[in-house]
């Protein structure tokens, strides 16, 4: 893709869905707190002339741009496609979290995880619906259990669950 800046667009042209480099450039300024070339490219850890690779081959160095926020701790939807709510598949979900526990350890997480459900429901006086013990099984495994130590938390939780239990009953 040739960065044509004087180039208007025809309307029969559909528009590409890839971001060009005018912005990533844009994006990265952003990042980088910067507007100046030289700025973002010590941002990222690269030479200034890199970027005038980029620009003369009109490329857009994903593979870069990838590496740089992910060794920054930023988030590729927000950078690729702020617009959009992508999806997370559960098979990823699901692979990453069997890479991260042993049979054993993921084992008794879960089982702490359920047996911590079952106190929330009963000091709730909820019933102990199967719906509910996956649901809080979840929230559990999120961060082990820390974001139930705000009560806050904990009590929204409860009050979206009664909300539910109606429909428990007509079922």
């Amino acid at each position: 893709m040739k960065i044509n800046k004087n180039r208007t667009q025809l309307h029969d042209e559909i528009k590409s869905t890839e971001i060009d480099l005018d912005l990533v450039m844009e994006r990265l300024s952003l990042l980088a707190n910067d507007k100046r070339t030289t700025a973002i490219m010590l941002w990222m850890g690269i030479g200034e002339s890199t970027y005038t690779n980029w620009y003369r081959n009109g490329s857009v160095p994903y593979g870069i741009i990838v590496r740089t926020l992910l060794a920054k701790g930023i988030s590729l939807d927000a950078f690729f496609a702020p617009q959009q709510r992508l999806e997370v598949p559960d098979q990823l979900v699901l692979a990453e979290q069997a890479r991260a526990y042993s049979g054993t350890e993921w084992q008794a997480e879960v089982i702490r995880a359920t047996l911590e459900a079952k106190k929330l429901l009963a000091r709730a006086n909820l019933a102990e619906e199967e719906l509910y013990i996956k649901f809080l099984v979840d929230l559990w495994l999120v961060d082990e259990g820390k974001m139930f130590d705000n009560r806050q938390f904990e009590d929204a939780v409860i009050n979206h669950l009664k909300t539910l239990e109606p429909q428990f009953e007509r079922d």
